[in-house]
């Protein structure tokens, strides 16, 4: 009678375990949905006025990151500027750049334009990859964003590309169509903002080559340390850096001229009044005024 028993004892057993383990997934954590969108702010202890501002007004709209000189990478100053002044050294993506003229800027400067790239690498190491965004935006602390125009850009985008929802996208400013260029560069211009959505974090975040532990973006910013990557500014490198990752360039066709890298002297009340975002020849003063006007 006993052997007869078992059977139903083991499927009482069984019965109770199943509702324990229902009852556990019941009571399990649930992971929140990363957010739709965050932006990285990047600026200088040196300017503290304009990041102060920035970072103010951006953390009442969106979750913000802050990078500086005291929270990125060492500067790692290319060995060999002066040496590539001869254009055929560098590649100049068909801009007509006269990059002679960096070789004598000071290592300040240099410095600068090479932040951008270490803080979008620092916060990809300290952020799980569950946690990343739907899209980041990275900006200077001298732009002036207009984030409810931004996420109805994005939201817009996201109808628009939703059999691709899964592809890298990279938004923002080319400027060829002001220079006469037949192909724009794959870069956009740092100054002016950048969208990468979750996709493209991910494959900035790849190894680099099969059982390398070095990312993508590690990988190009090393890069920049010498040889024909040597004048490369921060959003060459991450344009650059995408492409080869995942063969995506700059969207500027999607950014529809949003993003502007340079706003004309006395422009700043137009370009604030219809664009995402605005660079260039702002101050302290001229942000204020734009971001309290954004205030509801």
């Amino acid at each position: 009678m006993r052997l007869r028993r078992l059977p139903v004892l083991g499927f009482a057993l069984l019965s109770l375990g199943a509702l324990g383990g229902l009852l556990n997934v019941a009571h399990a954590p649930v992971l929140a949905a990363p957010p739709f969108l965050e932006a990285l702010l990047v600026g200088s202890t040196s300017r503290q006025q304009l990041l102060d501002v920035a970072s103010l007004f951006l953390a009442r709209t969106l979750p913000l990151h802050v990078f500086t000189e005291d929270n990125t990478a060492a500067c790692v100053l290319c060995a060999d500027r002066a040496r590539w002044a001869d254009p055929a050294r560098y590649d100049s993506f068909g801009l007509d750049l006269n990059v002679s003229i960096w070789a004598e800027r000071p290592a300040g400067w240099w410095c600068a334009q090479a932040r951008p790239s270490a803080a979008l690498s620092a916060y990809l190491r300290r952020t799980p990859r569950r946690a990343l965004p739907r899209h980041l935006l990275v900006l200077d602390d001298d732009t002036w964003v207009n984030v409810r125009r931004l996420r109805a850009l994005l939201v817009q985008l996201g109808r628009e590309r939703a059999s691709d929802a899964d592809a890298p996208l990279y938004l923002g400013f080319t400027g060829h169509q002001f220079r006469d260029l037949p192909e724009p560069p794959p870069f956009c211009y740092g100054g002016g903002g950048y969208v990468l959505n979750r996709a493209a974090l991910l494959a900035l975040l790849a190894p680099s080559a099969p059982r390398s532990r070095v990312s993508w973006l590690d990988e190009c910013i090393a890069r920049k340390a010498g040889g024909r990557w040597c004048h490369y500014h921060s959003d060459w490198v991450v344009g650059q850096c995408l492409l080869r990752a995942a063969g995506a360039a700059c969207d500027w066709r999607a950014a529809a001229e949003l993003f502007v890298q340079a706003v004309p002297s006395g422009g700043a009340a137009a370009c604030m009044a219809e664009k995402v975002a605005c660079h260039g020849g702002l101050g302290v003063a001229e942000l204020v005024q734009g971001y309290t006007g954004l205030l509801p």
